[in-house]
């Protein structure tokens, strides 16, 4: 497989008073195509950091941090909008949909960004909806939406303009156990079924263990990694 991603020494620090926060210290990993990867740790250890990085919304300190091949550590403004566009979808805990919006409308909401013709937008948008179960919800907006079903809205957005690699920070973290379980049987089901990159986060063992690979970071740092078992 191709190589998607790859970071070398990648280092966030952040200055607080007079102290230096180190949110990452030196991060060297390697991610090919089409492989689905958890980072896991505890809060403060650098795994929503990493994931901004990676997402584009920030930019390191140090070292390199490579998106086939491209530095976005070097990328101008306008190469790093258009990397978040285009390039990478993320899913958030929070759901963050637009309340006044219908489901159809916050999944169609990317693609006008990217300048998508009405008609692409809508039949898409639509696609992506049916593939997350919610076909029969598209016009209803988020308050007349379960957790779960918000989940699988945010899902479909983030895959709108097809990006190359799905990001999800703590994506069941806002969920019961039951409804989290299905979102994770569904993202497992994506991939399965187009090999899309996917990279996310969580701080849980169980949750992790639907990716093939897990790396796990402390204080900044990746300590370990373990494959599917």
């Amino acid at each position: 497989m191709d190589q998607l991603l790859q970071t070398v020494n990648l280092q966030r620090h952040y200055h607080m008073g007079n102290s230096v926060v180190r949110a990452l210290d030196g991060v060297s990993l390697e991610m090919a195509e089409g492989e689905f990867v958890a980072l896991l740790g505890t809060s403060g250890s650098g795994k929503s950091t990493l994931l901004n990085l990676v997402g584009g919304m920030d930019r390191p300190t140090e070292g390199a941090l490579l998106f086939r091949g491209r530095n976005l550590a070097q990328f101008t403004s306008g190469e790093m909008a258009a990397h978040r566009r285009s390039s990478v979808g993320m899913v958030f805990q929070s759901f963050n949909l637009i309340p006044r919006k219908t489901a159809l409308e916050n999944v169609m909401l990317p693609m006008i960004f990217a300048e998508k013709p009405p008609g692409e937008r809508r039949r898409r948008a639509q696609e992506l909806l049916e593939r997350v179960g919610l076909a029969g919800r598209a016009a209803h907006r988020p308050a007349e939406l379960s957790g779960g079903e918000q989940q699988r809205v945010a899902i479909a957005r983030a895959l709108a303009n097809q990006p190359e690699l799905l990001l999800a920070d703590e994506l069941t973290g806002n969920l019961d156990s039951r409804t989290a379980a299905e979102i994770l049987a569904l993202l497992r089901g994506l991939h399965r079924e187009t090999g899309k990159s996917m990279l996310m986060v969580t701080h849980d063992e169980r949750i992790a263990a639907v990716a093939q690979r897990r790396l796990y970071l402390s204080d900044g740092k990746i300590v370990s990694e373990a494959a599917a078992t």
